[in-house]
């Protein structure tokens, strides 16, 4: 296993020697041991990894010497391996090895893991390996005798003809080990890899190379690397050459961010990070991909500053390979610009350098250069210099697609000439989802020297023209229906649809009417009972109904009505009953309407097939059923100009009108010309939760607390006193500490004459549940039957907890369905109202009450279905129990769990 052994391990290795100063014709010679000496120093120092496919020169660190008499060996550290091959002449202290150019004197590893090669001097055969380093021993030709000096009065150059390989894609998935490869995009690659741990050599497996692509944008590292490998004309010289390489030695310790930067300087490159994920670009031409103009960016976001260039005279540092790689140096330099600045005294340079650690050659440094002078400069001429913009801006998500590095176009009256194009170099999304985006101005003359893609500029849409005059009454207005805490009802998100010629007519808008259609949910006593069935189709119908004779107001003609029918649309699956209709007879409009026949209007022309008033669907209804008034209030907001106009502030009304069950809005806008069409918001709701509008509670709360356990008892704690009048919006009750022994049940009820009389309000219980115990009366509703949690419900849950203790068969007679339910619940159900039998399941059926027996928990129905014993029973649930102010609150516990009846209670009337 030594050959595994990638630790950098050098120990004194000693040789005895014959000392040729001493004696006489080689007679008589004393014999010495000479001891290697250690450079402890280069164990805090970095590995070096070398690129490079030429040959070439590197420094190796000494790591060990030894004075050998005729001779002075060393070793020295090359760099990281495994290397692809050395090339011929190294030097020791200047001198090649004694035997050059054979191999005495010469050992080398090119860093193998494993390595079979000894870490030390060629006489030894130490255990120490140091696999994955690449090495070399030389021997040269030494003065006689010993000659005692320092390790860092010595030196090794090292000439590597092939440097580390690393691994290349052609499409993602498809990817290839490469040796010896100069490209600094793949470099770059492998740079981040290895800074992620990943350090693959030509062995990696599938799994590997697979994570490996979730580091980096594949697509956009080959279209990169492809530039770096084309052929171009040298600018210094003939002949062609590659147009980027990178040949040099990375020997410093820095963060990855500046070897991205110091490496992709050398083939003009950028970088960013896109989706977590490293993205590589060249800079090599300035084709627009994205368009900005007014119309997409922020309003009076955008802001323009002249470009100060840092520097007019540029020089690059370089190691020279046609020099053998000493450092030389090229710089260019801008007399026009100079000029510019200087004025009459004298050209004015501003001086800057920049070392290009991977540039071997004057023809790619001096291509280099010129882009980075043209770029700092803004151009290559004073007209360019002139126009030439430091560009800042905010927009939208929309151009999220925008990232650092890409050339964009701005079309806008402040821009040089209009328009202009300009490369992201700031790229920032804020929280209200805007993004800040920085730049500088490019020109096409900048990458006239860089040979790769130059695809077309994206043109820019024109902005839509922005109409400053009325030419008639507003257009359909559109927004969101939204519900608010205290009895509130807003329209947000308001626009105004344009007309046919673009022009929406919100430029003089000063006036918005919201007029609700609802059910006052504290006076629901102005309802009628159809005394027959009502089918589907008819319309205009005329049906035979019967007045509620307790209610002092009355139907007229023209009033709009509501159908509270939870009963399942047959033909619309997953959807209720609900529909609105209009009183149109008999008599005039306006005329009182008693019980007998009523004539409703249940459609208008225009309205799409199958739907009744207020967008509402037509269903049919079974005798019994109730409708109710819907009321009309109207509200009138008058808006200031520019109410539709404001970037950032949507347009929003709001009303309040706390306990309603608001079933339609409609709302529309006026301007100088007069009111636009009116828009009907339908607010039906068809499906869950069950009722037929949307209800604006008004956020108040009445809560009960009983320390302790649990126990069977009435009036558990003095009653409250209701402030305010209101209807209920939901009743729950939860436990501190659970039980899994049984179930409980309580009663929360309501008394109007100061205690002598109570009326149920809610029946609810915890369910048991095992291993983990319930702890909420709605837990069982919200885990087994999908209801929302209190937060998100506007309707009490009616949780009774009633089933079926017998089968039931189908007859077109009234019979007794025989019902129990957990703990002490009642029946809570009362003659000439409707009950669902198996809510929500296959088998739904809404059936009337004929009449209820409470004391034997019973009831009689006609039932048109087979159910089965178990199925759940619940009530119709609105319109829900009214709290009027004096009235007083308490609960009862019916029934408790046993031994454990669980403790801490607390009981929450919402409304």
């Amino acid at each position: 296993m030594d050959n595994y052994f990638g630790g950098i391990t050098a120990k004194p290795q000693g040789v005895r020697i014959k000392d040729n100063s001493t004696g006489v014709w080689g007679f008589g010679r004393s014999t010495l041991t000479s001891v290697s000496l250690v450079a402890d120093s280069i164990y805090d120092q970095v590995l070096p990894e070398i690129y490079t496919d030429s040959a070439l020169p590197v420094n190796a660190k000494i790591a060990m010497g030894r004075d050998e008499s005729d001779f002075y060996s060393a070793l020295g550290i090359v760099g990281e391996g495994p290397l692809g091959a050395y090339g011929t002449g190294h030097k020791l202290d200047g001198q090649y090895h004694h035997g050059y150019p054979g191999s005495l004197g010469l050992m080398t590893s090119v860093g193998s893991d494993p390595n079979p090669v000894t870490f030390g001097m060629d006489t030894d055969a130490g255990p120490e390996r140091a696999a994955g380093t690449a090495f070399v021993m030389l021997r040269r030709s030494d003065a006689k005798g010993l000659q005692l000096s320092r390790l860092t009065e010595h030196s090794m150059e090292v000439v590597v003809a092939q440097g580390l390989g690393v691994w290349t894609w052609t499409a993602p998935g498809d990817c290839a080990w490469q040796p010896a490869l100069t490209n600094p995009i793949w470099i770059t690659v492998n740079m981040l890899l290895r800074a992620r741990g990943i350090r693959i050599g030509a062995n990696a497996t599938t799994q590997q190379l697979d994570y490996a692509e979730t580091l980096f944008d594949v697509d956009a590292a080959i279209a990169a690397a492809v530039i770096c490998d084309e052929q171009v004309s040298k600018l210094v010289g003939a002949g062609t050459e590659t147009q980027f390489k990178f040949r040099g030695v990375l020997q410093e310790e820095k963060p990855l961010r500046d070897w991205l930067q110091e490496v992709l300087m050398n083939c003009l490159g950028y970088y960013t990070f896109a989706n977590g994920k490293l993205k590589l670009g060249v800079r090599v031409n300035s084709s627009a991909v994205e368009a900005f103009t007014e119309g997409n960016i922020l309003f009076r976001s955008l802001q323009l500053a002249p470009l100060k260039p840092s520097f007019n005279n540029l020089t690059a540092n370089f190691a020279d390979e046609d020099f053998e790689f000493v450092a030389n140096s090229i710089s260019l330099y801008d007399i026009d610009h100079a000029s510019l600045l200087g004025g009459a005294g004298g050209p004015l340079f501003l001086k800057s350098t920049v070392n290009l650690s991977g540039t071997a050659s004057k023809s790619q440094a001096a291509r280099i250069i010129t882009v980075r002078l043209r770029e700092e400069l803004g151009g290559i001429v004073p007209m360019e210099w002139k126009a030439a913009r430091q560009v800042a801006f905010k927009t939208t998500v929309l151009a999220l697609n925008t990232e650092p590095g890409m050339v964009c176009s701005m079309t806008h009256p402040d821009m040089p000439g209009g328009a202009g194009e300009f490369r992201v170099t700031g790229w920032r999304l804020n929280k209200d989802y805007s993004i800040d985006i920085q730049g500088r101005t490019v020109t096409d003359s900048m990458y006239d020297l860089v040979s790769g893609p130059k695809p077309a500029d994206v043109v820019p849409e024109p902005p839509a023209e922005e109409v400053l005059i009325d030419t008639g009454v507003p257009g359909v207005l559109t927004g969101t229906p939204r519900l608010g805490d205290y009895g509130t009802f807003a329209i947000d998100d308001m626009a105004v649809e344009p007309d046919a010629s673009g022009n929406a007519n919100i430029v003089g808008a000063h006036e918005i009417t919201l007029a609700l259609y609802y059910v006052d949910e504290l006076t629901t006593d102005l309802w009628a009972s159809i005394d027959e069935p009502l089918d589907k189709a008819t319309d205009p119908a005329t049906v035979i109904c019967t007045v509620n004779p307790d209610s002092e107001r009355a139907f007229r003609v023209g009033d709009f009505v509501v159908f509270n029918d939870e009963s399942a649309d047959p033909d619309n699956p997953g959807r209720r009953s609900y529909e609105c209709a209009q009183i149109i007879g008999p008599g005039a409009e306006g005329e009182v309407v008693p019980s007998g026949t009523f004539v409703l209007q249940r459609a208008y022309p225009g309205v799409p097939e199958g739907q009744a008033t207020f967008g509402t669907l037509r269903c049919a209804h079974p005798a019994g059923i109730r409708f109710y008034k819907l009321d009309k209030k109207t509200f009138t907001f008058s808006v200031r100009k520019g109410f539709f106009r404001t970037p950032g502030l949507p347009a929003r009304i709001e009303a309040q009108l706390p306990s309603a069950c608001v079933v339609a809005a409609l709302a529309g806008v006026a301007n100088h010309f007069g009111y636009g069409p009116f828009t009907v918001f339908p607010l039906s709701r068809h499906n869950e939760p069950y009722m037929p509008g949307l209800r604006t509670c008004n956020g108040g709360a009445y809560t009960f607390q009983v320390p302790g356990p649990l126990t069977v008892q009435e009036n558990v704690v003095i009653p409250l006193k209701v402030q305010d009048a209101a209807s209920i919006r939901c009743v729950y009750a939860y436990l501190q500490r659970g039980t899994t022994d049984g179930q409980s049940a309580f009663l929360v009820k309501i008394s109007r004459d100061g205690g002598a009389m109570w009326e149920p309000i809610e029946y609810m219980g915890i369910a048991q549940a095992l291993p983990d115990a319930y702890k909420t009366t709605y837990d069982f509703l919200v885990n087994n039957e999908g209801l929302g949690l209190p937060a998100t419900r506007r309707l009490p849950y009616a949780d009774y907890g009633l089933v079926l203790i017998s089968a039931v068969t189908a007859s077109p007679v009234p019979q007794t369905l025989q019902t129990a339910s957990y703990g002490a619940n009642r029946l809570g159900l009362v003659a000439g109202g409707f009950v669902f039998l198996d809510p929500g399941g296959a088998n739904e059926e809404c059936v009337r009450v004929v009449s209820a027996d409470p004391e034997n928990q019973s009831f009689k129905a006609i039932v048109t279905k087979d159910h089965a014993a178990g199925e759940r029973i619940r009530p119709t649930i609105w319109p829900t129990p009214v709290l009027y102010e004096g009235d007083d609150l308490a609960f009862d516990i019916l029934a408790v769990s046993s031994p454990d009846p669980g403790s801490d209670l607390t009981v929450v009337i919402q409304t």
